[in-house]
């Protein structure tokens, strides 16, 4: 930043210019205090000396070097400080020790310092080291091992001589704190058995639903949006016009990266069965495959498995939309149901949705779904053998085929995942043998639901999958 002009606006004519005269000039300028309350640091002081013909066109120019003058007993030293710890290996890897390099990089022996860290801006933990650093001489100081809590864990250091020493002046502060990283941490315990996100709650321009953690190094437009976030919206902007918050990856306004949000540990131990359930909505601006992938793991982020996986034309859920920015209108969004039988069973489920840019048009999700359910299968021999069902997924229809040994009256019924009839199917007495039942699913939301067969002797019941 400018200063200020030792010789004013215009500088000050030399009107000595004949070839080889030498032309010598002399400037005092006190240095105030401080600038607009920022203190002065002498190691960024510079003076740089041009000269212009004309007060137009600067014909040369240079730095000028600078030694600086102290007052008696004072001397000018300087040390950095650099992150020397071991990054956590994941999302899991809660146990971090501190650690810092400090180096004296000038002529001057340090006798002592003060070294610091900090989490998330909070209070600083500090040591004092008492030994000697000769000039050129490094150490590295450890900190005691913590525990890094759920969610961002931003680390900074910073080092200090010139409390423990008064006659030292650092010559430059600039290089006394240092980035330790910001490492992200999933809960430690898995606290959830269900995961939801309806976005109703959240802040919009939050960066990641509740009960999950933001993944975004490149800081790309990734957050939660309602109507709010245009004057052009005057609908709800929630998934199907029913709700009126979502999250979205703005690649209208991304050229590259990607970001995602994953959500805490969740524990599927009593399932038998699980289900991911979502609403999306996606258009291109011309061609572009913008992309978004859902992934599962169960050893806290170490390795995952991709369980949805779309982009560009795969993933539109209408036309392309240019110039302007997409926002889905109600009839814009499809429904996702994503079968997670292969983790039924397992206590630290993790699913993160991640999406990537291809600087084409915005995506949006919504009504965020996990859920387990542990098998309601009760005497199936006393009620029907073979029980199945055709197709699985089903859209608008599905077959229900049974056998029965013996004549037996039955209810049979479609119930939702949490225990809701949503179709009576059939009640009635049936013969001994096979039979069909055709079950129509053109009028009911796209998610996992349970034909349940109940008899006097016991319950049975199968999952299926509706999509839309």
């Amino acid at each position: 930043m400018l200063r200020h002009f030792l010789t004013g606006q215009w500088g000050e004519d030399i009107t000595t210019t004949t070839m080889g005269t030498f032309v010598s000039k002399t400037y005092t300028y006190t240095i105030p205090a401080d600038y607009n309350g920022v203190a002065t640091n002498l190691g960024d002081m510079e003076v740089v000396v041009y000269m212009a013909d004309g007060q137009q066109e600067i014909i040369t120019g240079n730095k000028s070097s600078m030694t600086l003058v102290v007052p008696p007993g004072m001397s000018i030293a300087d040390m950095t400080v650099t992150d020397n710890a071991t990054a956590p290996s994941g999302y899991c890897d809660y146990n971090y020790t501190p650690s810092v390099l400090v180096e004296n990089i000038d002529t001057v022996a340090i006798p002592s310092y003060e070294v610091s860290y900090t989490i998330n801006n909070g209070q600083a933990v500090t040591q004092t080291i008492n030994t000697p650093l000769p000039p050129g001489g490094t150490n590295v100081v450890n900190f005691p091992q913590i525990t890094l809590g759920g969610g961002a864990n931003a680390i900074n250091y910073s080092s200090d001589f010139t409390t423990t020493n008064a006659n030292l002046i650092d010559v430059n502060n600039a290089n006394n704190s240092a980035n330790g990283g910001t490492y992200y941490m999933l809960s430690p315990t898995a606290t959830a058995t269900t995961v939801t996100s309806d976005f109703q709650s959240e802040a919009v321009l939050a960066p990641a639903p509740t009960g999950a953690i933001a993944i975004n190094p490149n800081n790309i437009r990734a957050y939660v949006v309602n109507s709010s976030i245009s004057s052009s919206v005057t609908w709800n902007l929630g998934a199907h016009g029913n709700s009126d918050g979502c999250f979205r990856w703005d690649y209208y306004a991304i050229q590259s990266g990607s970001s995602e949000f994953v959500y805490d540990k969740v524990d599927l131990s009593n399932d038998a069965t699980a289900v991911l359930t979502f609403s999306h909505a996606y258009a291109q601006y011309t061609s572009e495959n913008d992309r978004l992938e859902v992934l599962v793991s169960t050893d806290c982020g170490q390795t995952w498995t991709t369980v949805f996986d779309k982009a560009g034309a795969n993933l539109a859920t209408r036309a392309a939309v240019n110039p302007a920015r997409f926002y889905p209108q109600p009839s814009e969004w499809a429904d996702n149901v994503i079968s997670l039988d292969a983790y039924a069973g397992q206590s630290e489920v993790i699913v993160a949705f991640r999406g990537t840019s291809a600087y084409g048009n915005s995506l949006y999700v919504d009504d965020i779904n996990v859920d387990g359910f542990a098998s309601s299968t009760e005497d199936i021999a006393d009620v029907a053998d073979d029980v199945k069902l055709f197709p699985n997924p089903a859209t608008d229809q599905f077959n229900v085929t049974f056998t029965l040994d013996q004549a037996t009256k039955l209810s049979v019924s479609l119930v939702n995942a949490v225990g809701q009839e949503v179709q009576a199917i059939s009640t009635q007495n049936f013969a001994a043998g096979q039979h069909n039942l055709d079950i129509n699913t053109s009028n009911i939301a796209a998610g996992m639901y349970f034909v349940v067969l109940k008899g006097e002797e016991g319950t049975t019941s199968r999952r299926v999958i509706v999509t839309k």
